[in-house]
């Protein structure tokens, strides 16, 4: 919190018997050293942040950033950004800034969601970490549409199934993910009625009773429909057909027919045609009648055919019976038939009789291709003897004649479609047996009724990008159930785009060049019309995907890529990811280094670079890659830049570690002694140095070393026993202080003074000696004074002042506890010369003198002075 302190340092001294104290001070100031004693903190509210990405964003996408900070300073302070877990390769975060990108394109049928945990570290040789999570979530886009299994469905239902009943299910799919691959169902309007539809699961339910005879089938069509804000849908139709069941009897067109014979009429002769229809279909229907006489004939005289007609067995008597009234039976073909009964009459009458006379011999019909059952299409007249009885001759035909009145109809359905022209021949029968007959054409005009039907409803096909002008695409087709030109279909295209269609084949070709990465779906509609009057048409969707074709390059977004890398981190790290784009579909793209080395790999398939062994900075700072992606057809290269960040791995080196010096113990304050130097491998702050100088012993105080490895005075003169000094020299690692290295500094000391002892000052201290250690200490003074004299004389320098007066008792010292010299005469030959002048003192290198005084001092540690101490 407080980076430095500045504090004043003062010393005080107060000599006996003086007032007045001698006062110096000092400012000394305190820088804290930082050290890593916090962990990164991740900004507030990152915790559990929830960022997206689209899946349509391609590789390099910027999903968000993280931001964290230390409290500590300078390399402290330095944080690095990676990922823990939960990246899975294809999420990467900038080490420097915190952003996380995309790394190749996120899908979220594979993926939806990606938990990932992201780290904070300080950028020292013992890093603290923090962690965050943070969550990605990739949003799917609304790029596929919904698609029935199936684009027909068919059911078959019989019309006697209860209600409601299940008929099936429709399904589509869609293979986006959530509400925009969510399928709902509905119908296109106008909805059928008497059916339902689960708009969930495409389940149809019968709702109402069917009935065959109303309706044979029924057609409609069903959506499905994806939940996006613009949603896409796929139509498929569906066919429900019904089947019959036998739920209608045979129905006579009369209760009661009549008819006349003769007596004389030979057998195998009609009198009388009944006629019964039956609603069903098939062997339950009017196909599948069969007739038969139940009674009114116990004599045998009559047969009916499988047409309906009464004919005469044997020869009818008036003498024996005049009148037969016969109970006729129709049955269906159904288990067990359903059956309906009518009346026939008969009456004998005499031979006498003359043959009936039609009155056209022949007759043509026309009606329109579509004629209702029951309908009267042509009424035949014949005269003769007493009332005549009409009758049709031939079977299998859907007409039947009133046998009464001769009114010729239909008894089921016609169309023309199925047969256009019908001969019928109308036999006319008196009541003697004599008969006539004419001949009926009926012809159906074709109604153009019906439009095309294509089956399916909907194509569709794929064609390759790289296909050839010409290259049959797919073929369609329509059927019409009209004859003639009205069921004669052409083909067209209302939306054509790049393609063409034979009119008379369907079938659809490439008329222009396709691209894929342009356009890779179409939609045409084609469209069959017949040759009616009016004409009728009906049309198709032809869903036409273009396929791929490897035809486009792969490209790298940037032509240069940065990675880093820390130094000493193991073999598969992580270093950075260039990837590459190419627009063709699902392409495969593989990755390598053209300038491969023996420090790093690159993933072929996904072109994550990582390392193959731990680096060394102080080796290579910098490694210039070149990677080649190859998609098979196609390369592109781009080049990958990747800086080693150091790490505090190595210590500070002396180069040489041994120094010489030579230093005057008067020498000014600020007197260069030697200059070190100690170098470190690492690289910014991992290379910052600290020098020591750990145990000075008598030089403590005297000199010093900065931070580059300067040796100065700090302080003098210098004070010591010694003159030759081994000092140690530390260099220590700032950021780790286990790393360090010495060298030694061999200092000569030059001009040092002795200290001047007092009897004051020798008393206390002779007092615990004994005896023989005294004598010693006055032997070895006396040696040294002798010595003093000696360099006196040998000076000889000529006097420039007047010494003082000769002291006879010695050296004095003041109030202030310096050394004064004063009385009648020194005795010491080391301050005194022989002829009683003090120059030759003067030039003794201890003694120093103070212009403007009026006695010379010499201070407590041996230094002749008037000043009060300082502290430097």
């Amino acid at each position: 919190s407080t980076p430095a302190y500045t504090i004043t340092v003062t010393a005080t001294y107060q000599p006996e018997g003086v007032a007045t104290s001698l006062v110096g001070s000092t400012k000394v100031v305190i820088t804290v050293t930082d050290f890593n004693d916090n962990a990164p903190v991740f900004n507030k509210g990152l915790a559990n942040t929830v960022f997206t990405v689209s899946q349509s964003d391609i590789a390099g996408t910027q999903i968000g950033r993280v931001m964290a900070s230390d409290v500590d300073s300078g390399s402290n302070a330095k944080i690095t950004f990676g990922i823990i877990s939960g990246g899975d390769g294809v999420i990467r975060i900038d080490p420097y800034t915190g952003t996380l990108y995309t790394s190749d394109i996120l899908n979220p049928l594979q993926q939806a969601q990606y938990a990932v945990v992201i780290s904070a570290t300080n950028m020292v040789l013992y890093p603290r970490q923090s962690n965050i999570s943070v969550t990605v979530n990739v949003v799917d886009e609304n790029d596929h549409k919904p698609t029935f299994v199936q684009s027909t469905y068919t059911y078959h239902m019989k019309e006697s199934v209860a209600v409601p009943s299940p008929i099936g299910a429709v399904t589509a799919t869609d293979q986006d993910s959530g509400a925009l691959g969510t399928v709902t169902y509905s119908f296109v309007q106008p909805a059928p009625t008497g059916f339902s539809l689960d708009r969930t699961t495409g389940a149809i339910t019968l709702t109402a009773s069917l009935d065959r005879e109303m309706s044979d089938h029924v057609t409609f069509q069903i959506t499905a429909t994806d939940g996006a804000p613009k949603p896409l849908s796929d139509t498929c139709s569906v066919y429900v057909y019904v089947d019959d069941v036998n739920d209608n009897a045979p129905k006579f067109s009369q209760a009661t027919y009549t008819a006349l014979a003769g007596a004389a009429t030979s057998p195998g002769t009609g009198v009388v045609a009944v006629a019964a229809t039956d609603a069903d279909a098939g062997s339950f229907g009017t196909a599948g009648i069969t007739y038969s006489i139940l009674s009114g004939d116990p004599s045998n005289r009559f047969q009916i055919t499988s047409a309906g007609v009464v004919e005469v067995l044997h020869l009818l008597s008036q003498l024996t019976t005049s009148k037969y009234t016969l109970t006729v039976q129709a049955s269906d073909g159904g288990t067990p038939a359903m059956t309906a009964t009518a009346t026939v009459v008969v009456t004998v009458l005499p031979t006498s009789a003359t043959a009936p006379v039609f009155e056209h011999t022949s007759y043509a019909v026309v009606q329109s291709d579509t004629v209702a059952a029951g309908s009267v299409l042509f009424t035949a007249k014949a005269t003769g003897n007493g009332a005549i009885a009409y009758s049709l001759s031939g079977t299998g035909l859907p007409f039947s004649v009133n046998s009464s009145n001769g009114a010729v109809q239909a008894t089921s359905v016609l169309n023309a479609d199925r047969q256009a022209v019908y001969a019928l021949t109308i036999v006319a029968a008196d009541a003697y047996g004599q008969r006539a007959t004419m001949h009926l054409t009926v012809t159906l005009q074709h109604v153009n009724e019906h439009a095309p039907v294509f089956n399916p409803v909907n194509a569709s096909a794929t064609v390759s990008e790289a296909a050839a002008l010409g290259t049959v695409v797919v073929t369609v087709r329509a059927t019409d159930m009209d004859v003639g030109s009205d069921g004669a279909i052409t083909y067209s295209l209302a939306a054509a785009g790049p393609f063409v269609i034979s009119p008379q084949s369907g079938v659809i070709e490439l008329e222009q060049s396709l691209d894929r990465e342009t356009r890779s779906l179409y939609t045409v509609v084609a469209v069959a019309m017949d040759q009616g009057t009016p004409p009728q048409m009906a049309q198709t969707f032809v869903t036409i995907t273009v396929g791929d074709v490897n035809d486009n390059p792969p490209v790298f977004p940037f032509m240069l890529y940065n990675g880093t890398v820390g130094e000493n981190l193991p073999a598969g790290t992580f270093v950075v990811r260039p990837f590459a784009l190419d627009n063709d579909l699902n392409p495969t793209l593989s990755y390598r280094l053209t300038n491969p080395n023996a420090y790093f790999t690159i993933n072929p398939s996904t072109g994550a670079i990582t390392t193959l062994q731990p680096l060394d900075r102080e080796g290579t700072k910098q490694y210039d890659l070149t990677v080649q992606v190859n998609d098979g057809l196609h390369t592109a290269l781009c080049q990958v830049d990747i800086e080693v960040v150091d790490a505090n791995d190595n210590g500070p080196v002396f180069s040489p570690r041994l120094y010489t010096a030579t230093v005057n113990a008067n020498a000014d304050i600020g007197t260069t002694i030697a200059q070190v130097e100690a170098t470190d491998m690492d690289y910014g702050s991992n290379a910052d140095i600290l020098y020591t100088l750990p145990d000075l012993a008598e030089l403590q105080g005297f000199i010093g070393i900065s931070d580059t490895g300067l040796i100065t005075l700090i302080d003098g003169p210098i004070v010591a026993v010694n003159t030759e000094f081994t000092v140690t020299i530390v260099a220590t690692d700032v950021l780790n202080y286990t790393l360090k290295d010495t060298a030694t500094l061999q200092l000569a000391v030059t001009g040092l003074v002795i200290n001047v002892v007092t009897e004051a000052q020798v008393g206390p201290v002779a007092s615990t000696f004994s005896t023989p250690q005294i004598i010693g200490i006055v032997i070895g003074g006396a040696a040294l004074l002798i010595l003093i004299i000696i360099l006196v004389i040998v000076i000889k320098r000529k006097p420039k002042r007047k010494a003082p007066a000769s002291f006879s008792d010695g050296v004095q010292y003041n109030s202030g506890g310096e050394a004064i010299i004063s009385g009648a005469g020194f005795q010491n030959p080391m301050y005194a010369a022989a002829d009683g002048d003090s120059e030759s003192v003067k030039q003794n290198p201890m003694y120093t003198e103070d212009p403007g005084h009026e006695e010379d001092t010499y201070d407590t540690v041996g230094m002749f002075s008037d000043r009060a101490p300082v502290i430097n």
